[in-house]
């Protein structure tokens, strides 16, 4: 009786895309990158977000502090800076990380929404293979992201 109602439950449960259950039944979060581009934000917009690749563990350690970011990882350059991150409740932890981004730049959500972009699940993690490949750069294939994707931190 009981692994039939487990089963029924199972069946009308809202299905989402990412990572399933892992260990003791414990569900681990989603990916989500929030960041800008060359191809979003200004130079001067980039600029105020910017990261030295030094602070970039503390950036992460700083948004792990969240309740609602379990991992993240900063990745800054000069024509981009983004956050990823996982989590469960994308909502929260948007909130969090914009909040995150309000202090780290001085800009109001007014001025820095306009240049973000977010991305969820399976979007989350083409869009970092395409960066880490070079396909997402200003000069397509080049190979420098690759060496600054694989020394970013994860908090």
């Amino acid at each position: 009786m009981e692994s039939a109602r487990a089963a029924a439950e199972a069946a009308v449960a809202p299905k989402r895309k990412g990572p399933a259950s892992l260990g003791k039944g414990e569900a681990h979060g989603f990916p989500l990158v929030i960041g800008l581009s060359h191809k979003t934000a200004t130079v001067e917009v980039r600029e105020k977000l910017s990261i030295p690749e030094s602070a970039w563990n503390e950036a992460a350690a700083a948004l792990v502090s969240y309740d609602t970011i379990e991992e993240a990882a900063v990745l800054s350059t000069c024509n981009r800076f983004e956050v990823y991150i996982v989590a469960k409740d994308h909502f929260a932890a948007t909130r969090d990380v914009l909040a995150f981004l309000r202090g780290h730049s001085g800009l109001e959500t007014a001025e820095l929404r306009p240049n973000l972009f977010m991305l969820q699940d399976d979007e989350a993690t083409m869009h970092l293979l395409r960066v880490s490949s070079g396909l997402d750069s200003l000069v397509v294939g080049e190979g420098q992201i690759l060496s600054q994707v694989s020394v970013c931190p994860r908090g």
